[in-house]
């Protein structure tokens, strides 16, 4: 439980410094899970507030913080719309099919060791 409570405090780190940093986030917390993993269950609620968003805030860019290869058709129907598709994820939990249905991957693995640091 300990490795599971470092792991989630340093992504409420990065939450809170894309808050400051002016993005919109929506998270839910999880709960543990298998050893190593937690559970969210929020993919429907990420899909539903992400195609709602597109239409009435019109982005020129979507970028989803996950690797769930579930996202992928998610990926797709914004790229329809126009907008430009960034999955931010570990290079180790990003699907294939998310890979290949969004403009870019970014990886936060050397982004989340940054934030050991912080206090």
């Amino acid at each position: 439980m300990p490795d599971w409570q470092s792991e989630r405090d340093k992504k409420n780190k990065f939450l809170h410094w894309l808050r400051s940093h002016g993005f919109l986030v929506v998270a839910k917390d999880g709960s543990p899970s298998a050893e190593s993993h937690y559970k969210a269950n929020v993919d429907v609620m990420m899909a539903i507030d992400a195609v709602e968003l597109s239409v009435e805030m019109r982005p020129d860019v979507v970028v989803l913080i996950t690797g769930d290869a579930d996202f992928a058709h998610l990926a797709l129907q914004l790229r329809r719309r126009g907008i430009r598709v960034e999955a931010a994820s570990t290079a180790q939990t990003l699907g294939a099919g998310l890979k290949t249905a969004v403009n870019e991957f970014i990886d936060l693995g050397p982004v989340l060791e940054g934030f050991d640091s912080l206090a």
